[in-house]
């Protein structure tokens, strides 16, 4: 699962051998370290994601409840323009996104 909120790209996926886990992967060493996501991070250079954390389905829940809550804006693009980090892949994903919709018409 990809997850973009207002200042975060992270990728959730189960964890292999501790199914009440999930491993959190990051493209960026610095949002690991700036992401909210109370964990330990694990730098993997030789990995597809740099960087990764590991982190209860609880936990992660609760701070998906946090994002929700956290969530004050009508347009996601403007609400991300000046305060993201990965302003540029967002648009990259919005633009494949739109192209996709489209093709699809």
């Amino acid at each position: 699962m990809w997850i973009y909120t207002r200042n975060e790209f992270v990728s959730a996926v189960q964890h292999r051998d501790r199914p009440d886990h999930l491993m959190i992967r990051y493209r960026n060493i610095e949002q690991a370290k700036a992401c909210s996501l109370p964990a330990d991070i694990s730098i993997t250079p030789d990995a597809d994601y740099i960087a990764r954390k590991v982190i209860s389905k609880d936990d992660f829940k609760q701070w998906m409840l946090k994002q929700i809550d956290l969530l004050d804006y009508d347009n996601y693009k403007r609400a991300t323009h000046a305060t993201s980090m990965h302003q540029a892949p967002l648009m990259d994903v919005w633009s494949s996104m739109y192209q996709w919709q489209e093709s699809e018409q």
